[in-house]
C-alpha cells in the first residue's frame, strides 16, 4: 500500500513537470545549470572543429579541399580526391564527433539541456570550424552520429523521411534537407519536450544553411523543368496540332525537295 501511494505520488510530480509552461522550464534549466555544463558545450565545439575531411587530404594528399568540388570538408567533397575510401573515413570520423560528444555528456551526467547544447555547438564547430577560418562541412555526418547515441528512434525517422523524399528529388542530399525541416513537426506531432525540439530545430536550421548553395542549385534545375513544360506550352498544343500539315502535304513537301535536289544535280 505505501509503494502504491508512492508510485501515486511520483506520478503526480512527472505530470506537474510536464505541464511547465516554457519560461517555466528555462528558469528551472537556469537553476540547475554548473560550471561543468558549460565547460562540455565549449568542448563540444572545439571538438567539432576537427574537421576529418579537410586534415585527411591535407597529410595524404597535400591539398586543401576547401578549394576543390564543392568547397566544403564533407565525405562526399573528400571521395571526389580520395575515392570510397576517402568517403567512409570522412563520414566515420564526422559521425563519431557526435557520438563522442553525447557520450561525454552521459559520463559527465550533465544536464539534459546541456547535452541538446553540446550536440547543437559540435555542428556548429563543423559548419564553422573557428581554425579554418569558419568554413567547413555540412554537418550531415555529424548530427546523424549525434542523434544515433542520444535518441536512435530520431534516426529511424529521419531516413524513413529521406527514403520518402528521395522518390521524389532523386538527390541524397536535397533529400536530407528536406527530411530536415520536416523532422521538427514530427517532434512537435510525437510531443518531445520543447527544449529537444528548440535545439533540434535549431541544428536543423545550420545544416540547411551550410546546404544552401545546394537547394539553389535543385531550384533552379526545378525552374528550367517547368519552363520546358510551361503552361502556355499544353495550352497552345491544340493549335499546333491545327497549323500542323496534313499528310498529304508533307509528301508533296518531300516530292518538291526531291525534284529539286534531282535539278541541282542535272544542272551540275
Amino acid at each position: 500500500m505505501i509503494d502504491a501511494t508512492k508510485h501515486s505520488l511520483c506520478m503526480c510530480r512527472l505530470s506537474e513537470t510536464d505541464k511547465m509552461t516554457l519560461p517555466d522550464q528555462i528558469w528551472n534549466w537556469r537553476s540547475k545549470w554548473d560550471m561543468k555544463d558549460i565547460i562540455v558545450v565549449i568542448v563540444s565545439y572545439l571538438l567539432g572543429c576537427f574537421n576529418t575531411g579537410y586534415y585527411y587530404t591535407r597529410i595524404f594528399y597535400h591539398k586543401d579541399i576547401r578549394n576543390m568540388g564543392t568547397n566544403v570538408t564533407g565525405a562526399m567533397n573528400v571521395s571526389r580526391l580520395a575515392g570510397k575510401k576517402g568517403f567512409f573515413i570522412t563520414f566515420l570520423g564526422d559521425a563519431l564527433k557526435g557520438v563522442l560528444v553525447v557520450l561525454l555528456c552521459r559520463v559527465l551526467r550533465v544536464n539534459e539541456l546541456a547535452v541538446l547544447l553540446s550536440v547543437l555547438a559540435v555542428i556548429l564547430g563543423h559548419i564553422f570550424p573557428f581554425q579554418l577560418k569558419f568554413k567547413g562541412g555540412k554537418g550531415m555526418s555529424t548530427v546523424l552520429g549525434a542523434l544515433l547515441t542520444f535518441h536512435p528512434v530520431m534516426v529511424l525517422i529521419l531516413l524513413a523521411d529521406c527514403a520518402v523524399f528521395l522518390i521524389f528529388s532523386r538527390r541524397y542530399t536535397i533529400s536530407s534537407l528536406f527530411a530536415l525541416a520536416v523532422f521538427p513537426i514530427e517532434l512537435i506531432a510525437m510531443r518531445y519536450p520543447w527544449d529537444t525540439i528548440i535545439i533540434l530545430t535549431l541544428c536543423s536550421v545550420a545544416i540547411i544553411f551550410a546546404c544552401r548553395d545546394n537547394l539553389r542549385e535543385f531550384y533552379y534545375e526545378v525552374r528550367k523543368k517547368f519552363e520546358r513544360k510551361s503552361l502556355s506550352n499544353y495550352l497552345l498544343r491544340p493549335v499546333h496540332f491545327l497549323n500542323r500539315p496534313s499528310k498529304s502535304e508533307r509528301h508533296g513537301y518531300k516530292n518538291a525537295n526531291k525534284n529539286r535536289e534531282e535539278g541541282r544535280k542535272d544542272h551540275k
